[in-house]
């Protein structure tokens, strides 16, 4: 490990990667893949516009139009017309969420290259926004410290859960996380994401298996480094579904890490159902 110290050697008996881009997992030797299927999720910048009045609902029609009428003028930047919008607490700012890049989030050139046109591109969609009825006063009042990268590499698991484990309400005797959000794919920069909802619009199980390293079994991984299909990736990824895979997957790694080799996905459910884990069906 390399800090303002300098260098420092840890050791473990195992090990849980949370890192997002799979830097553990990689540097280790372990198998990992970048994207899915040879598909890559675009990344986006959130934003937030200020001077907008309290009373003015935000109109989706509205923003469509205004985008639409932009691009006719020449605006290059914009490709995106449609976004999430929605009125913050407190500040009474409205979040918006239509700045899309492609980007190597392995590469800092790339990243870099990517923050820059973003947040020329937020500039962009202001001022097709301040065409709107009483948005003639708005402006930008923070862009994202980064872009919100939704995938790069991820661990090579002993099961990739998949779309149709999703969408057919499959159920797994490992279940150590459950997952909620729809398999949200954002295939490339402006152009509409995919949008495949969990069964019933209840939760789906992620198994055990989906964390644990195929070639190097005490490596556990956790958020979007676990291990799914393209578009069940889409669902594993989002923050909430991160933080109940984080959990299963330090559990199950300092269990491990205490009886000296893999302990049944029981004996994991049932330290997390002491430390209040939601499962379906145990």
């Amino acid at each position: 490990m390399h800090d303002h110290n300098g260098t420092t050697t840890v050791t473990a008996n195992t090990w849980v990667d949370g890192s997002g881009e799979c830097d553990l997992a990689t540097f280790a030797g372990a198998s990992t893949r970048y994207g899915t299927h040879g598909a890559v999720e675009a990344g986006t910048l959130g934003m937030r516009f200020g001077g907008v009045p309290a009373g003015l609902t935000p109109s989706h029609d509205e923003l469509i139009n205004a985008v639409k009428a932009a691009k006719l003028k020449g605006h290059s930047l914009l490709d995106k017309e449609d976004s999430l919008m929605a009125r913050l607490p407190l500040s009474g700012d409205i979040g918006i969420f239509i700045v899309d890049a492609e980007y190597n989030a392995l590469q800092a050139r790339s990243i870099s290259d990517a923050e820059i046109y973003a947040r020329e591109k937020a500039w962009a969609y202001l001022a097709a926004c301040q065409t709107m009825p009483g948005w003639e006063h708005a402006y930008l009042n923070v862009t994202g410290p980064i872009l919100g990268t939704r995938e790069s590499r991820h661990v090579n698991a002993t099961y990739r859960l998949t779309a149709d484990d999703i969408t057919s309400g499959r159920h797994f005797d490992d279940v150590v996380a459950l997952g909620a959000w729809a398999m949200e794919y954002h295939h490339t920069a402006g152009v509409e994401s995919k949008w495949i909802s969990v069964k019933d619009r209840e939760t789906y199980d992620n198994p055990l298996r989906t964390l644990i390293s195929v070639d190097t079994p005490n490596l556990y991984a956790a958020g979007r480094a676990a291990d799914g299909d393209q578009y069940a990736g889409g669902s594993l990824r989002v923050m909430g579904t991160a933080l109940a895979t984080g959990h299963a997957a330090g559990v199950a790694a300092a269990l491990h890490a205490a009886a000296g080799n893999p302990v049944p996905a029981r004996q994991v459910q049932q330290e997390l159902q002491r430390q209040d884990a939601r499962l379906a069906g145990i």
